[in-house]
Order: structure tokens, then C-alpha cells, then sequence
């Protein structure tokens, strides 16, 4: 599977997270981080690259970026924090399966 062919389901809620944490400078939310790990786990088990996987979440942050409300360190900090939970949950998955 190429980067153009990732399924849209790994970004489900990624630009509203993105405008709502740069908006208003706050961190994700635990809900928000557990949903992210848990598609970076799903991505993994459906066998998709991590690399091609942040490299859709940062284009999808440069397409949402002009329309996006707040500063632009708010909107690279909402998108580290979303990416950090995502691998997190993509190595774990990934962890999970070599111990098998």
C-alpha cells in the first residue's frame, strides 16, 4: 500500500484536535491521547508504514493549517503531541506482536 492508498480512518478527528489545541493552547485530553494510540495500534496491525503514516498526519496539518485559529507553535505543539500518541500506540502494537 502506497502513502496515497493509507485509509482516511487514521485521521478521523485529527484536523478538529489540531485547531482545538492550537486555538486554545491546551494539551489533548486523555480521551483524545487514547484514541490517537488507539489508531496508531490499528494502523500497525493493519500492517501500514509509520513513516507514511506521519507523513499523512503532517499533510493533513499543512492542508488544515490556513484555516486553523491560534499560533503557529500552538499548532505544531497539538500536532507533536498527536503524533507522539499515535506512534506510541503503533510501537506498542508493534511490541505486542513480536512477543507472540
Amino acid at each position: 500500500m502506497t502513502d496515497r492508498e493509507l485509509p482516511e480512518q487514521y485521521l478521523d478527528g485529527y484536523a478538529e484536535i489540531v485547531a482545538e489545541v492550537s486555538a486554545t493552547g491546551r494539551r489533548l485530553t486523555r480521551d483524545e491521547v487514547s484514541s490517537r494510540r488507539a489508531l496508531g495500534e490499528q494502523a500497525a496491525e493493519a500492517g501500514h508504514g509509520l513513516r507514511a503514516l506521519v507523513s499523512s498526519h503532517l499533510t493533513a496539518a499543512r492542508t488544515a493549517w490556513p484555516g486553523t485559529p491560534g499560533s503557529a507553535d500552538g499548532a505544531l505543539a497539538a500536532v507533536q503531541q498527536v503524533i507522539d500518541a499515535f506512534a506510541e500506540g503503533y510501537e506498542r502494537a508493534q511490541l505486542l506482536a513480536v512477543r507472540q
